[in-house]
């Protein structure tokens, strides 16, 4: 069938709002129409937060990824190129050392389908949706890039290039690398050995140091151990070298610090918990983009609010209906360098009495302004090759004990927003592979009452190897690996041990061991800067919510991102025993804040977002905002309004959004008998609407009876207090030139821009009229 057959007045009408200038991007409401075909609404707060309603997950992340794009789509491009090695192919040859580095130690493309493939179906939606909502503001960016472009693109000459899931799954393994894996620098330490001996080295570089501070008190001593090493020595020029390869890959990525506090109502004011969050990805600039975002995500089946980043689906530290958590990077060490013997030539390594051949893997990496450089790197069967002494038959390779798996953490999070309970939650725990802390304050057992816990997460060898953790393993085989710690027996406290816990990296718990990053020794950041947080929350008794957010104020630092919770327990049981649950089961004092700001976008004219640095005076002022979630000033919105026939019959569906009070639906017709505009339309029939669900509701009402010709119908919602609020106006044919489509109007209502299809039967000419919501004609699309 053609687009434009047959004569015919098919009146298309888009509510027609003010022109948007050529050169600004507007942190828009918008609604889109996700690859589900259900409606999915972004509405953004005085900060330009966006907090995205849907009635389906597909719909949810389809519309984080459209507003996460929207946001930073530069920095989410960066993410991309650095995660994946290809930096140099715009920057130049500058970039190629870091591009080398990222690929020896990162996964191939075919890798990650793999991964993807072996991903959970919830994932694999979720992320298909992300990427398909960031392709969607990718299209707008190619339709419009006066608007919708950031300027970085015409500077670096960036093309503009869909996302794919392997994108996403880089960016993802990239952050979770940077923030939560440690360790691989024993060469360091073997010359540190070499050059102290062992009585210095030992004193300076203890496996255990029990005098250094714990977020869990009274641990006990560490269990003494005899550790081993077998002798070898390595020239301290390749150690350099090792260390000067691992040093530049994922070169730019943020990296985590991270305080965090949680109080228990024993210890409380007000007998409530309550939790600050403070991810430390670098100090915020006023000139650059937060390495933080923000968001809300509400729908049936998650409702999830607070950090992410640019590139991943979901929250990472929020809050949801019934607790809040936070994370802290853990430190500890979960990755081991390897000593392998080569052969003269250095083309195999010896394992288990047998020369292996290298696994070799050939790159070809675009180098902007010459030709592309052919890179060749190598594996071991213990993991990447970061270097090599070929005239001392050596080779140096790296395992970690998440290899494969970082991804694992993020079904682990998609379990936690969906959790409603401390056991709920501490099931998405146990599923996290990278060393991190984390805690929690909110819903115990489901009946309301609350606690609060702490936990030293991530996968760590157990050491039966008996490898002294500081110093190199043989790669030979007879230094493998024995099993991992068992969740249950890593670091973890809650309200019983303790009515509190603070966390600035520090060692977990007395009996932790460190291994060769040795974090927690004399001199190192990590190992006293809690001191000042413990010393202020211990002693200030009762705790008061101001007392909470007077914490930054007091040690003298903020994180990139900061949130600010307190949580008043379920009035009933049955309030907090919703499963998923359009009510809110507990009752959150929420604050935070994301310097500079949400935004990212400067225009190709050089016009820069209002919300770029919105938050950076409150930055400056160790100030908070309202963390709006679920927020009543957010109103109901309606949208998605569309018309299907059938017979004499319309039937009209349209969708709601937020909660508020709205008390019922006007469905009103369009007679143009009458003179005046609004005097044409007529109420024919009202659906009443249920105001105290937070994702999207549907509705719909059939008008019968009708004769052959063109109707124009609209919405008009009714709150409680009398305030009327009226949508988009929609057309209908019956009984006219039967096989005639129009297609759903998106966005509608509209300012700029709107898509839509016309279909009909037969050859001939046609006119496309425009109108607006009162019924007057603004522009004519087509004639003839």
């Amino acid at each position: 069938m053609k687009a434009i057959t047959r004569t015919a007045v098919l009146l298309l009408t888009i509510v027609i709002c003010s022109e948007l200038p050529a050169n600004a991007q507007p942190a828009r409401d918008t609604t889109l129409t996700a690859p589900d075909f259900t409606s999915v609404i972004i509405t953004r707060d005085a900060f330009g937060v966006p907090h995205i309603s849907a009635s389906t997950e597909v719909a949810l992340f389809y519309g984080q990824g459209f507003a996460a794009a929207e946001d930073r789509l530069f920095q989410m491009e960066s993410f991309r190129r650095i995660t994946q090695g290809r930096e140099a192919e715009i920057y130049g040859p500058s970039k190629l050392a870091s591009d080398q580095a990222t690929i020896t130690l990162i996964y191939t493309d075919a890798e990650r389908t793999a991964q993807f493939n072996a991903l959970s179906s919830q994932l694999q939606t979720i992320l298909t949706a992300y990427k398909d909502g960031v392709n969607a503001y990718l299209a707008d960016v190619r339709a419009n890039p006066t608007v919708f472009k950031p300027r970085e693109f015409d500077t670096l000459n960036i093309p503009v290039v869909d996302y794919t899931v392997e994108d996403l799954l880089a960016i993802i393994q990239g952050f979770l690398i940077g923030f939560g894996g440690n360790g691989g620098d024993e060469l360091t330490l073997l010359g540190e050995l070499n050059t102290l001996g062992p009585i210095v080295f030992d004193a300076t570089y203890p496996i255990n140091d029990p005098t250094a501070p714990t977020t869990i008190p009274d641990g006990g001593a560490a269990a003494q151990k005899v550790w081993s090493y077998s002798g070898m020595t390595v020239d301290p020029q390749a150690a350099r070298a090792v260390k000067e390869l691992r040093d530049n890959a994922l070169v730019g990525m943020p990296k985590f610090g991270s305080f965090a506090a949680i109080i228990d109502g024993a210890k409380s004011n007000s007998g409530n918990v309550m939790l600050l969050g403070a991810p430390q990805m670098g100090e915020p600039l006023q000139t650059e983009p937060s390495r933080t975002m923000e968001v809300e995500l509400i729908s049936p089946t998650i409702h999830v609010g607070g950090m992410t980043v640019a590139g991943a689906p979901g929250v990472i530290i929020g809050h949801n209906e019934d607790f809040a958590w936070s994370l802290t990077s853990g430190q500890s060490d979960n990755t081991d360098l390897y000593v392998e013997v080569t052969n003269v030539a250095g083309t195999q390594y010896l394992y288990n009495s047998v020369f292996q051949n290298f696994e070799v893997l050939v790159n070809s990496i675009p180098v902007m302004g010459q030709s592309n450089v052919v890179f060749n790197h190598f594996r071991t069967v213990h993991g990447p090759v970061v270097g090599s002494d070929i005239p001392n038959q050596q080779a140096f390779s790296v395992k970690t004990t998440y290899w494969g798996q970082e991804m694992a953490m993020m079904q682990g999070l998609h379990d936690i927003w969906k959790a409603s309970t401390l056991a709920g939650f501490e099931l998405g725990v146990a599923q996290i592979p990278m060393s991190f802390n984390v805690v929690y304050a909110g819903e115990n057992s489901g009946s309301g009452d609350q606690t609060i816990k702490y936990w030293h997460t991530g996968k760590y060898q157990d050491r039966t190897d008996g490898v002294d953790p500081r110093l190199p393993h043989s790669g030979i085989g007879t230094e493998e690996w024995g099993g991992f710690i068992p969740f249950a027996n890593l670091p973890q406290a809650d309200a019983t041990d303790q009515d509190y816990f603070v966390n600035w990296n520090n060692k977990p718990i007395s009996s932790w061991d460190q291994g060769d990053n040795m974090p927690w020794i004399v001199g190192n950041i990590f190992r006293d800067r809690v001191n000042p947080l413990e010393t202020y929350v211990s002693s200030t008794t009762p705790f008061t919510y101001a007392n909470l957010q007077n914490i930054p104020t007091t040690i003298g630092d903020r994180g990139t991102y900061s949130q600010a919770i307190e949580i008043a327990p379920a009035v009933t049981a049955a309030q907090s025993s919703m499963a998923h649950k359009n009510a809110q089961a507990a009752t959150f004092t929420d604050e935070n804040l994301n310097p500079p700001g949400q935004s990212g976008f400067i225009s190709i004219a050089q016009d820069t977002s209002a919300h770029f640095k919105d938050q950076w005076a409150l930055h400056q002022a160790f100030g908070w905002k309202d963390m709006l979630y679920s927020p009543e000033s957010l109103p109901i919105v309606l949208t998605g309004l569309r018309a299907v026939t059938s017979g004499s019959s319309v039937t009209l569906f349209w969708a709601a959004s937020g909660e508020g009070d709205a008390s019922q639906f006007e469905v009103q017709r369009y007679d143009d008998s009458a003179s005046a505009a609004e005097a044409n339309w007529r109420t024919v029939g009202f659906v009443k609407d249920d105001g105290d669900s937070f994702a999207i509701r549907s509705h719909s009402f059939r008008i019968d009876g009708l004769t052959p010709g063109f109707y124009q119908f609209r919405i008009r919602m009714i709150d409680s207090d009398g305030s009327v609020e009226t949508s988009a106006v929609v057309t209908a044919s019956i009984g006219t030139q039967a096989g005639n489509e129009l297609s759903v109007v998106f966005p509608n209502p509209a300012s700029d821009r709107a898509a839509f299809s016309v279909v009909v039967a037969e050859s001939g000419d046609a006119v496309i009229d425009v109108y607006d919501a009162i019924g007057r004609r603004v522009l004519r699309l087509h004639e003839g």
